[in-house]
């Protein structure tokens, strides 16, 4: 009965450590996807506001050529 006993406490012990394992796995995976979604964002970030920039730019620039243009027009 005894041995049965150690047996199952010892079953159960490899199971957690599989179980432990495979959690630190995947922690590790998601950290990973993690970090590459946050470089992603800083990267679409920094486009957006080359985006805006260029937008902005435009902008002004059509508006200097409306100011330009003779009243009448």
């Amino acid at each position: 009965m005894a041995a049965t006993q150690l047996e199952l406490i010892e079953n159960r012990r490899s199971e957690l450590q599989a179980a432990f394992l495979a959690f630190g796995s995947v922690s590790e995976q998601l950290s990973g996807a993690f970090d590459a979604l946050r470089a992603q964002v800083a990267d679409l970030r920094a486009e957006l506001s080359e985006a805006r920039a260029g937008k902005e730019h435009l902008a002004a620039r059509l508006s200097a050529l409306i100011k330009g243009l003779p009243g009448g027009v």
